[in-house]
């Protein structure tokens, strides 16, 4: 793996790093259409898409969506669905839905927010996490875990032994 200061790229493959994409951090990216990396110091946007093998740190924009393999440290915003594998820090903002391991921040979806765990904000029609230590504003919202005394909306417990 390496580092770079900035990538530009029309689709993944077809880029300033060729087919080492996947092998680079880049400090800024830019994606005429998408683009596939090894994660972002600084900040990425795609016309339609990113994604990124690691980390992305402070910002990442897309038309339709993004992908992280791991933790997101910033502001995460697309029209249509965003996804990080691990740990968001910060914000994620969704046309329709929000899916993270862990939320350390806050959740905006029109539809639906998931987290494995959220210590924080969620907002959408429909919120789901196992683990809330926060506030969940939506139609309905499904907690497994420890339910936060602030939540707005139909809630519904389920017990710990289902599985969400």
């Amino acid at each position: 793996y390496t580092t770079r200061s900035y990538q530009f790229s029309i689709v993944p493959g077809l880029s300033s790093h060729g087919r080492m994409n996947p092998q680079v951090t880049n400090g800024v990216s830019i994606n005429l259409l998408g683009g596939y990396s090894g994660g972002t110091n600084v900040f990425e946007v795609g016309t339609f898409f990113n994604i990124d093998k690691k980390h992305v740190k402070y910002g990442q924009v897309a038309g339709i969506f993004n992908l992280v393999g791991g933790n997101l440290n910033g502001i995460q915003v697309a029209s249509i669905y965003n996804e990080v594998a691990d740990t968001v820090h910060g914000t994620q903002v969704s046309g329709l839905v929000n899916k993270a391991s862990e939320v350390k921040g806050i959740q905006v979806a029109s539809l639906y927010n998931k987290a494995k765990s959220i210590s924080g904000l969620q907002i959408g029609l429909i919120n789901v996490t196992e683990g809330l230590q926060g506030t969940s504003i939506g139609l309905i919202n499904l907690s497994k875990g420890k339910r936060s005394k602030y939540n707005v909306g139909f809630i519904l417990r389920l017990p710990r032994s289902q599985r969400i």
